[in-house]
């Protein structure tokens, strides 16, 4: 079955479900979202924390459809478990203090199943979310898992609950006056914005390259031509052709 859930449909829905959440937790002023607590309490989604089997597959997360099995390690065995339908099984590795910004992406992900696939039933389906490592040596079947059209549209989904586009322009505000952030050809920042943007990913519990995505996504880059930033480094003319 094909989806037909578009960008803006992803953006008002997870936005509106932020606000709400937060509206009832008298937290309307609040710079970052309580992911666990919208998923645990707005949702009412179960969390399972439990150790994933074959952890070299970088598998971190699951989105069960109370079907399909998953190998986890209990008691130092493998065992195949069944999870309720519409939970979110959490591999434990992941409560390690570094991997807090993971964390939240992970379960937002997961939660971002559950609300895509009450909203549209082509992306209701049992998924893991695997993070990618460049450096890893992936076989193509897990390549696809990683990279299908359901995982790219979950993910946009998990942040814009993390990243609402009122909560990105609420810190867009405190740390750069609410102004746009200057890139050079699509790539290039100075140390300073770069800065600016990881305060922000800070605030928000995100990742820098999670921000920046979001950033873009937004539209709430100002790109310039790069030869404006190298006007700092020039010190020469160029010269008429005779």
């Amino acid at each position: 079955m094909k989806s037909f859930t578009s960008a803006n449909e992803i953006e008002t829905l997870c936005s509106g479900i932020v606000k709400e959440f937060m509206y009832f937790c008298h937290n309307t002023n609040g710079r970052c979202v309580d992911i666990i607590g919208l998923t645990a309490d707005y949702l009412n989604m179960p969390i399972f924390i439990e150790e994933f089997a074959n952890p070299e597959t970088g598998r971190n997360g699951y989105y069960s459809d109370g079907d399909q099995q998953l190998e986890i390690v209990r008691d130092g065995h493998i065992q195949s478990v069944t999870f309720p339908k519409n939970s979110m099984v959490l591999d434990k590795r992941l409560k390690s203090a570094d991997n807090l910004a993971i964390l939240r992406f992970v379960i937002a992900h997961e939660a971002s199943h559950y609300i895509l696939g009450e909203y549209d039933p082509a992306l209701d389906k049992a998924a893991f979310h695997t993070e990618f490592v460049k450096s890893a040596d992936y076989p193509m079947d897990l390549l696809k898992e990683m990279f299908n059209l359901c995982e790219a549209i979950t993910d946009r989904a998990a942040r814009c609950l993390l990243m609402p586009d009122f909560l990105v322009q609420r810190s867009l505000k405190k740390y750069n006056n609410g102004e746009k952030i200057i890139r050079y050809d699509e790539c290039v920042m100075t140390l300073d914005n770069k800065i600016k943007v990881q305060q922000m990913a800070d605030a928000l519990g995100v990742e820098y390259e999670k921000m920046i995505t979001r950033l873009r996504e937004l539209d709430l880059f100002e790109v310039r031509p790069l030869s404006e930033y190298l006007s700092h480094f020039r010190h020469m003319e160029m010269q008429d052709e005779e």
